[in-house]
């Protein structure tokens, strides 16, 4: 049996970030821990210009503001193309709620 391929610098990089990424103990006080380590997850990504992704909805304003500075034009625009908001899902509720005032 020949030995296992080279994993390239983005995939290390890529299975580095994943163990980063915390699992939350699914109690009150694990989901706000967990909660806590995303957010500072993402503010070390915003120190270095990176982002994140959005799937976590930990995120506050402000970090998603930052990562995203389109974010909220986005939101206008799927409201717009979607007044009837037939295309939605717990993520879009979630961050509906956190760019209310502006839509």
């Amino acid at each position: 049996m020949g030995s296992l391929p080279a994993i390239s610098a983005l995939g290390q990089a890529a299975l580095r970030l994943r163990d980063l990424q915390p699992a939350p103990v699914h109690s009150p006080e694990g989901l706000r821990r967990s909660g806590d380590a995303f957010r500072r997850l993402i503010d070390m990504a915003i120190k270095r210009n990176g982002t994140y992704l959005t799937y976590h909805r930990d995120a506050t304003r402000p970090q998603i503001e930052k990562c995203y500075p389109q974010f909220a034009q986005f939101l206008q625009l799927k409201t717009h193309y979607d007044p009837e908001e037939r295309f939605q899902s717990d993520w879009y509720r979630d961050y509906k709620k956190i760019f209310a005032d502006s839509l």
